[in-house]
């Protein structure tokens, strides 16, 4: 008898992104997996992007659309779908809303995780705009010991892990820790990835399997602008390293 497909909650926190998430949800409809939930997270968009995924919801009833009135900061928002994640799911797949996913994305990320218990985040290589990266792991390692990863990130080597597009979670270690993102860190999407390799190893996808937007008005984009990182990595070394 084989094993059923194990359940994948995929999350996509928004606001204003009706220049993107039509994309983005085809992406995930797309999936050459099946066995997924899609929750939309809808921080109080002015534009268009309400009727755009109701039109989604209306003809697929694994896609729900939760639309809050109320504007809170992303960090917020990004907790706001952690806790509306399928309490079904075996893992948790983040898609940024103007982000997408390739069609074996689902298939081959969940495939990796399934490959050893052990493992509690999955990433591959990303094409960022137009340009491919999160590369930098031996094309033989496709299971890394978690903190070996963090080790290498912290001290400068190859960044493997990227936003939360780029992975895949085991839903019970993100269950563990609330809230799942510290809004006392700029790039909290980091900082939760390097609490989680803590717990965990690293599976890793030799293929591209996610696309990421680089935007002028993104707040990554205006993060590099005034140089966050630095000090962040500080925090980081001294919570980690």
């Amino acid at each position: 008898m084989s094993k059923a497909a194990p359940l994948v909650s995929v999350l996509t926190p928004v606001h204003n992104g009706a220049q993107y998430i039509e994309e983005c949800m085809t992406s995930v409809v797309r999936q050459t997996y099946a066995n997924w939930s899609f929750t939309v997270v809808d921080n109080c968009s002015t534009d268009a992007t309400p009727d755009l995924v109701e039109r989604h919801v209306s003809e697929d009833s694994r896609i729900r659309h939760l639309r809050f009135e109320e504007f809170v900061d992303a960090t917020e928002n990004h907790n706001r779908a952690v806790a509306a994640m399928d309490g079904e799911s075996v893992y948790c797949k983040f898609v940024q809303g103007d982000d997408w996913l390739f069609p074996d994305c689902l298939e081959r990320m969940v495939a990796r995780a399934e490959s050893s218990p052990s493992i509690g985040i999955v990433g591959s290589y990303r094409l960022h705009q137009d340009t491919v990266d999160l590369v930098g792991l031996p094309y033989e390692t496709t299971c890394a010991d978690g903190r070996d990863v963090l080790r290498q990130a912290l001290l400068g080597g190859p960044y493997v892990t990227g936003a939360p597009t780029a992975t895949l979670l085991r839903s019970d270690l993100v269950r563990l820790r609330t809230p799942f993102f510290d809004d006392r860190f700029w790039h909290s999407d980091t900082e939760a990835v390097y609490w989680l390799l803590t717990q965990s190893d690293f599976g890793y996808v030799h293929q591209v399997l996610t696309f990421a937007r680089a935007q002028a008005g993104a707040r990554s984009a205006h993060a590099r602008r005034i140089n966050t990182s630095g000090p962040e990595n500080i925090r980081f070394l001294l919570r980690y390293g």
